[in-house]
């Protein structure tokens, strides 16, 4: 199955995916070094929108813990429509189980503290001086947060579908790092043999 990029599917929404620190995965105000395409307006303007889309994510997730302390289920998607006809949609992506593990809880309370893994954490473990016990070095794939904001309240089924798109790339990510944790625990085995 191929994924088509949400970037180029709605170009009119501001479209961002992150993990749980937030570091963006992916996101329609994503920085460009290339200075010759982009004036020091549009540089501002997609810094503004950066912050913007990482204070989202950041809110999102402490009313998501919140909403998750409830007892009333674990939320799936926030929607929201201001004064202005803006519209945000909001989706948690939570971990996959991990194998024997019940359900996402588990593998979030895996790090330490109850913290969630997050990109930096897999950095710091796989990169220069990383652990080489396998079973400390394994981290679970991250939580993720896709957010769609859109200028008024017509766009909502895109922002829907947008979402959903997002939260389809957001799994894809997760597979993919869960397999190479995988290959990298077999190449281990392999090479302690």
């Amino acid at each position: 199955m191929t994924i088509k990029d949400p970037l180029k599917q709605h170009p009119q929404l501001s479209l961002h995916l992150s993990d749980t620190t937030p570091v963006a995965l992916l996101s329609s105000a994503a920085s460009s070094d290339n200075a010759s395409s982009q004036n020091n307006k549009t540089k501002a303007d997609k810094s503004a929108a950066r912050s913007a889309l990482t204070a989202l994510t950041t809110t999102y997730l402490t009313a998501h813990d919140v909403a998750s302390s409830l007892t009333l289920g674990r939320p799936k998607r926030f929607t929201a429509v201001t004064d202005s006809g803006t519209v945000l949609v909001q989706s948690y992506i939570p971990p996959p189980p991990a194998p024997g593990a019940e359900d996402e809880q588990q593998v979030e309370t895996a790090m330490p503290s109850g913290r969630r893994a997050s990109v930096a954490d897999a950095l710091a473990v796989n990169g220069a001086g990383a652990a080489s016990d396998t079973a400390e070095a394994r981290l679970p794939p991250p939580a993720l947060v896709a957010t769609v904001v859109a200028p008024d309240e017509a766009c909502l089924g895109e922002c829907n579908q947008a979402v959903l798109e997002l939260e389809a790339v957001g799994r894809g990510f997760q597979s993919a790092w869960a397999r190479e944790q995988d290959e990298r625990d077999e190449v281990e085995t392999r090479g302690a043999s």
